[in-house]
C-alpha cells in the first residue's frame, strides 16, 4: 500500500521532532537546562503580565456596572472573551461581583479612593 502524500510543512514538522527527540537522547543535561529556562520564562511573563493588570485595574473607579466592564474588556487588547476575562479576575481576587447592588467591585482600588 502506497504512502500518503503529506504536506512540506507537515514534514519539516515530523523532521523538528525527530531532532528534539535525538537531542534528549544524546544531550539530556543541555535539553533539561533548557526546558527549565523556558518554564523560568513563562511563569515571569504571566506574573509580568498580572502586574500589568492589577496596575491597569487600579486606575479604574472602585465600582463598576457590567456594561462598563464589559465596555473595558472590549476596548481592551485583551483577545480572551467577557466570560473568560471575569473568570480570570474573580480567581485572582482582583474584582468580585455584588449581587445586591449590581455592580463589579474592584480591589485593586486603594482602600482611601474606595469610600
Amino acid at each position: 500500500m502506497p504512502k500518503p502524500e503529506l504536506k512540506k510543512a507537515v514534514l519539516v514538522k515530523f523532521q523538528w521532532t525527530r531532532v528534539r527527540q535525538k537531542a534528549w537522547r544524546e544531550k539530556p543535561d543541555h535539553m533539561e537546562a533548557i526546558r527549565v529556562r523556558a518554564t523560568q520564562s513563562a511563569a515571569n511573563a504571566k506574573a509580568r503580565n498580572l502586574q500589568r493588570l492589577i496596575h491597569t485595574l487600579g486606575a479604574c473607579p472602585a465600582t463598576l456596572t457590567t456594561d462598563d466592564l464589559r465596555a473595558m474588556v472590549t476596548n481592551s487588547n485583551y483577545k480572551g472573551t467577557f466570560h473568560s476575562m471575569t473568570n480570570k479576575l474573580r480567581r485572582h481576587r482582583l474584582m468580585s461581583y455584588d449581587a445586591a447592588a449590581a455592580v463589579w467591585v474592584n480591589h485593586c482600588v486603594p482602600e482611601r479612593e474606595q469610600s
